[in-house]
């Protein structure tokens, strides 16, 4: 008997990370999913476990921290759970005019998310993925994320 694949898919309480989650479990996958609010991640595990039978394990984490994404690490570790595939969803986009609209603190939080963060949960789970032999990896953008803006 095989096990269970599993999908580590990060902002996955909405948008394009929810929709992954959803397309992940519709083909049988069981689900690690990642978001910041805990509130909306817990109904979005509880939606997606009724919808679509299957195990969902909703971690609260602000991936812009690097304290976070290691702690993701070891409550995952913790419980066992390895995942088949790796999907990199989570990320933001910030507006304003540079000089005078936006906040550093702001800019700063968002290349840790849509940049620190990408390479810090690749360099986390990859490396398993090759010593499993077999896995995906799947890193997200919306198209704001290459237009001028």
């Amino acid at each position: 008997m095989s096990e269970k694949k599993l999908a580590l898919i990060t902002g996955s309480s909405n948008g394009i990370g929810l929709a992954l989650a959803e397309e992940f479990a519709a083909n049988g996958y069981d689900l690690v999913i990642v978001a910041r609010d805990e509130k909306k991640l817990s109904a979005t595990g509880e939606n997606l476990q009724k919808r679509f039978s299957v195990n969902v394990h909703a971690f609260s984490a602000d991936l812009s921290e690097y304290d976070q994404i290691t702690d993701l690490q070891a409550r995952m570790d913790d419980v066992g759970l390895a995942p088949n595939a790796l999907v990199i969803n989570a990320g933001q986009g910030l507006g304003g005019a540079f000089i005078d609209g936006t906040d550093l603190e702001k800019e700063l939080r968002l290349i840790r998310l849509n940049v620190d963060a990408v390479v810090h949960l690749s360099k986390i789970f990859i490396p398993r993925l090759v010593e499993q032999g077999n896995g995906h990896v799947l890193i997200t953008s919306s198209l704001s994320g290459s237009a001028p803006i």
